[in-house]
């Protein structure tokens, strides 16, 4: 199991606002009178945040097919949280356009960071022989957003499934546990990348 405090998250402005844009969000509504103001509301945000990342890499006979994309392969399962203290600066935000654009920032950050953490699996992948498959969300992204939220497949997975993952991979170590059957901190994505051999080139 890896674990990683303190995950640096790189902030994609342009992204945001992106996504603000498909929400129809009125920008004027919320007082971001343009991108600079954006750039430091989110900066503000991310300040609020406490990134971390646990993730450790299963067994083919542990992929029941439901939980990746690549069903009987060998996967490796993350877990990242944005922390609670950024629950409590959301709901401080009084302006419903303004919160809006805070949920949208942070749906950009943990999919950058999603991202990230692929990225340092299939770095680990590669001396082996295996290409990392693509990314499959176990959790349903935070309102305004539906499944489309999230980069990547999404198939929800039962609270207990989430539970079993979480307890397999530590997730209490930063922070992160299940609630009456609800994530905690909600800023929290969980999800799964398939670890597919390479093939080899015809000579």
């Amino acid at each position: 199991m890896k674990k990683i405090k303190k995950l640096k998250i790189p902030i994609y402005i342009h992204e945001i606002a992106r996504k603000a844009k498909k929400q129809k969000i009125n920008m004027e509504e919320a007082g971001l009178k343009d991108q600079q103001a954006l750039k430091e509301f989110v900066s503000t945000l991310y300040s609020s945040t406490e990134p971390a990342v646990v993730f450790d890499r299963f067994p083919p006979d542990s992929n029941s097919g439901k939980i990746t994309s690549a069903p009987g392969a060998a996967f490796s399962c993350g877990v990242i949280t944005l922390g609670s203290a950024v629950e409590d600066k959301i709901k401080s935000i009084k302006n419903p356009a303004l919160s809006l654009t805070a949920d949208v920032s942070l749906n950009v950050m943990l999919n950058t960071a999603v991202d990230l953490v692929r990225e340092f699996i299939s770095q680990e992948a590669e001396p082996d022989g295996f290409n990392i498959g693509q990314v499959c969300h176990l959790n349903p992204p935070l309102s305004p957003f539906d499944k489309g939220g999230w980069k990547g497949d999404f198939a929800a997975a039962e609270p207990a499934v989430l539970e079993t993952l979480l307890k397999k991979l530590g997730s209490e170590k930063i922070g992160v546990k299940m609630e009456n059957q609800a994530l905690s901190p909600a800023y929290t994505a969980i999800f799964t990348v398939p670890w597919l051999p390479r093939k080899k080139k015809n000579k």
